[in-house]
């Protein structure tokens, strides 16, 4: 299995048709997604418009998505979308993190999505800090619930999380404020990224809103 982010651009007075399309989807286009291997997908907009595409799918995912573009309801479904665009062409994210969720988590929980921002001269070194994270952050973050977590990158320094947690993201935020290995891990990091007005990278995530989602 892997885990696939994109990102795409609604226009702005498009969104509300966007949003009311993707609580209806054609039930055959739910259909062949789920055919051929999309799954766990969710499409997260923030307030411009813009869409970051988390979804997990068989290991040759060009194969998926060219199988899925081959349905007819595919071509279908694009035409009528297409009007509600500034453009079609998906723009790549990089994932650069992972953490599992443990076999034994519950079922139930809450998917978010959140965006930072990178400095561009450190894109590179933070590649790096995120190929070894510290292993008591990591516990950490498995101990407060943060599940099934990947940040995506895109090439200018934009990064889209996504995480799957127990409660509610400020009860997941919260038990991680908590933990000294946190304080000092954000405070390492926050010399990456851009725009944080003083505060650490934790307490400047911007969340997004779920607008569709695929078991």
């Amino acid at each position: 299995m892997k885990r696939v982010s994109m990102q795409l651009k609604v226009k702005k007075d498009r969104i509300p048709e966007y949003v009311d399309a993707h609580r209806k989807v054609w039930p055959d286009m739910l259909e062949a997604l789920r055919r051929h291997g999309h799954s766990n997908y969710s499409i997260f907009m923030d307030a411009d418009g813009y869409l970051h595409f988390y979804l997990e799918m068989p290991d040759d995912h060009d194969e998926a998505f060219a199988d899925m573009a081959a349905e007819p309801v595919s071509a279908r479904w694009g035409e009528y979308m297409s009007p509600l665009f500034e453009s079609r062409t998906r723009v790549p994210m990089t994932e650069v993190f992972h953490l599992d969720a443990p076999p034994d988590r519950p079922r139930k929980h809450q998917r978010i999505g959140f965006l930072l921002k990178v400095k561009r001269d450190r894109i590179e070194p933070y590649r790096e800090h995120h190929r070894k994270v510290w292993p008591d952050m990591l516990a950490a973050l498995t101990r407060h619930g943060w599940h099934n977590y990947s940040l995506f990158m895109r090439s200018d320094g934009l990064l889209f999380g996504y995480v799957e947690v127990l409660d509610s993201f400020q009860k997941a935020l919260s038990g991680m404020a908590k933990e000294d290995v946190n304080a000092r891990w954000q405070a390492f990091m926050a010399p990456y990224f851009e725009n944080l007005g003083g505060g650490r990278p934790d307490e400047n995530m911007r969340e997004l809103r779920e607008v569709f989602h695929l078991d």
